[in-house]
């Protein structure tokens, strides 16, 4: 493992990083556990191919702290955690396999509690029940729905706030049609907006174009749509600066984790007076309906807290907007502040 990674875990006081393999069903994941300060860690298992051993690490480093500051931007009782599970061959007996990824979740002791992410299905959800109490999205379904929800509730607030318009006055590009990503277009075009979709999946966008009304563009023309927001909702790093040079969106809010490439572009963002809504601020949706279930909150305060993602983006942006300065420097403070003042 890189002497980076090994020193960065501890820069960055993580709970615990754990490591499993299983020969017979080819099977390798990572868990990282951040924090459990405010309680369990939770967090999704992301099932995908890494170019190597080190970049899934990584990635898993990366979502665990984005984990971890979404549960305490959204006041939730819990820590944050990520799993990754090196995706190897496609050809898997999805129960066999999430059966022994269950028994790894399992040994873990409660310390982190698992759920649907990308690449991992609600079906394999119900797999891993049968074998751990210690998953989540199985009483109330997939928190996909309820992460496209809070997404349209941060662009709501972010295009008020600072654009002063509304859905019906608005395009909206997103990028990445897979489950959030559907589903937000549904709900953004349901309220007026005029969208535009894009993703690898070409069958999948002329599927979603002709039931929603959206426009389709290739992948490559996405990022250069004339629209008031891009909504970055496939895999993370989509803002760099070759993107930047053609983005012509004012605001940025969407579904994916880890968006922007690397930190100093938060500063040339606000430079370019573009508006970044923090992602784990604007994906919190997921996260807020599995810790309901995992308080056994009733479905109507659940989406009451999702909705509720408005009013917290509406907040951040006002403040940076009186402080001059990004909206991603105003979420980060008020996390690190809650999570180095907690005994």
């Amino acid at each position: 493992m890189n002497s980076n990674l090994i020193a960065r875990m501890k820069t960055e006081k993580y709970d615990n990083v754990h490591f499993f393999h299983d020969d017979e069903q080819d099977l390798t994941a990572v868990v990282a556990i951040h924090s459990t300060k405010f309680g369990p860690a939770i967090g999704g298992a992301r099932f995908k191919e890494y170019e190597n051993n080190d970049s899934a690490i990584t990635d898993v480093l990366n979502l665990a702290q984005g984990m971890t500051y979404k549960a305490i931007i959204h006041d939730l009782p819990h820590g944050g955690a990520k799993a990754v599970i090196i995706k190897n061959r496609n050809n898997i007996d999805r129960t066999a396999f999430f059966s022994k990824y269950a028994e790894f979740v399992d040994s873990l002791q409660g310390k982190y509690i698992t759920a649907e992410d990308s690449g991992t299905l609600n079906s394999d959800m119900h797999i891993i029940k049968k074998r751990t109490p210690y998953v989540l999205g199985t009483g109330l379904g997939s928190p996909s729905p309820s992460t496209a929800l809070g997404i349209k509730q941060a662009i709501v607030a972010a295009l008020e706030t600072y654009l002063n318009k509304d859905l019906s006055s608005s395009t909206i590009a997103i990028q990445g049609i897979g489950n959030v990503g559907e589903e937000l277009c549904k709900l953004l075009t349901n309220q007026g907006a005029q969208v535009i979709i894009s993703d690898i999946n070409a069958s999948k966008v002329a599927e979603v174009s002709k039931k929603y009304g959206a426009k389709a563009v290739s992948p490559e023309e996405i990022i250069g749509q004339t629209c008031d927001l891009f909504a970055p909702c496939a895999l993370g790093g989509s803002i760099n600066i070759r993107s930047l040079d053609i983005l012509k969106a004012k605001i940025i809010c969407g579904g994916a984790n880890n968006q922007v490439y690397t930190p100093d572009l938060y500063d040339i963002l606000h430079e370019r007076k573009i508006l970044y809504v923090p992602d784990y601020l604007a994906n919190g949706g997921g996260l807020i309906k599995v810790a309901g279930e995992y308080a056994n909150e009733p479905e109507k305060k659940i989406r009451e807290k999702v909705e509720n993602i408005y009013y917290k983006t509406q907040e951040i942006i006002l403040q940076s907007l009186k402080q001059d300065c990004s909206a991603n420097d105003i979420a980060n403070k008020l996390v690190i502040a809650r999570l180095t003042n907690k005994n």
